[in-house]
């Protein structure tokens, strides 16, 4: 393909995205004018993405205005912090009508999936990589990548706004699936994600437990902490898993 060809390629791929996300705040538009006012407060609070904010800043002079929040505001926050998918779920969770609206056809955020696709080291030639090992790496970069806007107290808000970056790439995802004595925070086919915010050592004992249960319904199991305590930690949960011979791997943020 040539340089002309090639531009002219990118700025298709340009164009349709920009349809697609188009096509996406039509639909959310549509199923968030059935919402009442208590439900859009209600959903900002379930997904731990703050109320509008009662002032509006003059982005020249910096200076704050105290304004009235209506229902407009509500809307506009609800847009631009969830997926449709979300606003889908909440709907019929807390049986709010959906009207009938089209799917979009072109996937969002096309760069990032890119970017997710390229993290993964190359093989040598002839050699075809496990699917699971493949989508396993995904994950976990995906995960790496995930960045929270602020740091949480309660470990719900961080396993909220992971689900909602997990979901972009991964559709399939799943949340507090429940398993014979034990519940796994977020499930992605084959694989279990576990979060853990500024665990204890008592936690982290548990923890291990936790690993080994999850052995007869994951391939693999990622854990997740947040703001850990200190890095022996993390050290005596790595050699634990390493000790039991535990499919599982540690990231800490």
């Amino acid at each position: 393909m040539g340089i002309l060809d090639s531009i002219k390629q990118a700025g298709k791929n340009i164009a349709d995205d920009m349809r697609a996300r188009q096509e996406i705040a039509r639909n959310k538009r549509q199923i968030l004018d059935e919402f009442e006012m208590k439900d859009l407060k209600n959903i900002c609070e379930s997904y731990g993405i703050g109320e509008p904010s009662p002032y509006e800043t003059n982005i020249i002079t910096g200076e704050r205005t105290k304004i009235k929040v209506d229902r407009e505001h509500f809307i506009n926050r609800v847009m631009d912090k969830l997926t449709l998918q979300q606003i889908k779920n909440f709907a019929q969770k807390h049986r709010v009508p959906i009207p009938t609206i089209e799917e979009p056809t072109q996937p969002l955020i096309i760069q990032q999936k890119t970017e997710l696709e390229d993290t993964a080291p190359a093989l040598p030639s002839g050699q075809v990589e496990n699917p699971d090992e493949e989508k396993l790496k995904k994950i976990i970069a995906a995960i790496k990548e995930y960045s929270p806007h602020k740091q949480f107290e309660k470990e719900a808000d961080y396993e909220n706004t992971l689900f909602a970056r997990l979901q972009i790439f991964f559709p399939e995802i799943e949340a507090q699936v429940q398993y014979p004595n034990s519940r796994i925070d977020i499930k992605i086919g084959k694989f279990g994600i576990e979060i853990k915010n500024h665990p204890d050592q008592n936690e982290i004992n548990r923890l291990v437990g936790q690993l080994a249960s999850y052995r007869r319904f994951f391939k693999h199991v990622i854990v997740v902490i947040f703001n850990a305590r200190d890095d022996r930690a993390i050290t005596y949960l790595k050699k634990q898993i390493k000790e039991f011979g535990l499919a599982a791997s540690v990231i800490s943020k």
